[in-house]
Order: C-alpha cells, then sequence, then structure tokens
C-alpha cells in the first residue's frame, strides 16, 4: 500500500501495506512531495482539494488527479511482482512487493518471503526479471525482506514516517492481484485513511490476492 502523501512514511510490517496500503506508503493530503532521495525533500503548497473530506466540483477532482498522477510516478517504477517456489515446493508463490532502497531491498509480506535464503524471481513494472534472494520474516505483522541480488542501482521509495498520517487522508493501493501479469501494469486504487493504532494503518483500500 502506498499512502498518497507526498512522502514515503514508515509502516510496521506489511499488514500496514496490505491492509492500510505500501503499503510501502504516500496521503493526497501531505506537503512534502517525494524526492530522488530523502534528503532532497521539497516543500510545497497543498492544493486545497487535498484538504477537503470530499470533492467539492470539477476542480477538486483534477487537482486530486494531478496529485495521484504524481505520487504514481514515483512508486510505480519501485512496485514489483514476485515469484518464488512454496514450502513444500509443490507450487509457486506470486506476490508483490516494494523496493524501499537503490541497493534493492524489497519489503513483502511474511508468508511470500518465507524464511531466509529461497531464491525469488523479482520483476520490475516493464516485465524484466532479475534474481533475488529471502533475508528472513517477522510473523506478528507479517513482513519480509527481500535483497535483489543482481548488480545495479534500483528505483525506490524511501521509508518514511507514518506517524503523521490522518484520518480521511487519501492514500494508494498499487499491486499485483493474483500476481504479475505481463501486459498488466500494478494495479492501482484510491481510498482513504480510515485510522491507526499500535504501528498499523487501516484504509478501505479494496485489496486482493497478491496484492
Amino acid at each position: 500500500m502506498i499512502p498518497c502523501r507526498v512522502y514515503e512514511p514508515r509502516i510496521k510490517g506489511l499488514w500496514a501495506l496490505r491492509l492500510a496500503l505500501l503499503a510501502v506508503a504516500a496521503g493526497l493530503g501531505a506537503s512534502r512531495l517525494p524526492a530522488e532521495s530523502p534528503a532532497a525533500a521539497q516543500t510545497e503548497r497543498l492544493p486545497a482539494a487535498l484538504t477537503k473530506s470530499l470533492p467539492e466540483n470539477l476542480d477538486d477532482l483534477r487537482a486530486i488527479q494531478k496529485q495521484v498522477s504524481r505520487v504514481l510516478a514515483r512508486a510505480m517504477p519501485a512496485t514489483v511482482g514476485l515469484r518464488l517456489v512454496s514450502a513444500d515446493r509443490t507450487r509457486v508463490v506470486a506476490g508483490s512487493g516494494v523496493i524501499v532502497s537503490e541497493d534493492g531491498y524489497v519489503l513483502t509480506a511474511g508468508h511470500v518471503a518465507g524464511w531466509p535464503d529461497r531464491e525469488v524471481m523479482v520483476i520490475l513494472p516493464d516485465g524484466k526479471r532479475v534474481k533475488g534472494k529471502t533475508l528472513g520474516i517477522n510473523r506478528t505483522v507479517d513482513s519480509g525482506l527481500i535483497k535483489i541480488t543482481a548488480e545495479g542501482k534500483w528505483p525506490f521509495c524511501a521509508m518514511g514516517d507514518s506517524s503523521e498520517l490522518k484520518k480521511g487522508e487519501w492514500c494508494l493501493a498499487i499491486g499485483h492481484p493474483g500476481g504479475y501479469r505481463p501486459g498488466r501494469s500494478p494495479v492501482v486504487r484510491l481510498g482513504r485513511v480510515l485510522r491507526q493504532r499500535g504501528g498499523f494503518v487501516w484504509t478501505d483500500c479494496t485489496l486482493v490476492g497478491g496484492d
């Protein structure tokens, strides 16, 4: 899940990405645009439409559309599909993840990553496939971490601080429901933040298995 703040807030584990969503995440009502690096973040004035509880006219809808497009331009390249063999080696597990560092660390669900040192196929939005390996999981919040093992600098959404999210702020869910499909870009859904408590974030974004 990607909250639509214009920076990427920190979220504890993938439940935040899945139930609130990485998940990896932006409130359309924030005042900072995600820059090329966290240190380069810049401040700007918020469009009035993003501070209202509901859009009131066509101009409000256009302002929201513009902000969604800006957030997606940063988040979409970092949203990846994942494929790996199940624990019992009887089927292929498909899921989604968010690259959270330039050197290729990927945040995903714990039940997707599973135990450490498993081989993973990481699928970029353009269909390019690179190898990775699992690093481990946090079972309490069902989060997992994967590292892309291929050399390179990768598009990423830096982790931020989700404590500033407020009820009613816009958010986006981005992922590959049912697994990556050639020719289909990551699916996007728009919703609102409902609440946050104990490191978890709830939204009304619809999520499907594989998101």
